[in-house]
């Protein structure tokens, strides 16, 4: 449910973009990355993890 968050956010950060490419690869890689996480770990783990909080605030810091 926090990886498809992850996700959420990224295409509503990303979706008046005019650079077409850019915005696509950034909206693919968010739902790869929340879909190998998910793979990973179980889902106590995920939402406990420092990591996922890392990237997860790195990415709404650099691209908000």
């Amino acid at each position: 449910e926090e990886m498809q968050e992850l996700a959420k956010r990224t295409y509503f950060l990303f979706q008046d973009s005019k650079d077409f490419s850019f915005r696509d690869q950034i909206q693919r890689a968010a739902v790869s990355i929340s879909n190998n996480i998910a793979e990973g770990f179980e889902e106590d783990e995920i939402m406990n993890s420092d990591i996922f909080s890392l990237f997860q605030n790195d990415l709404v810091a650099n691209f908000a």
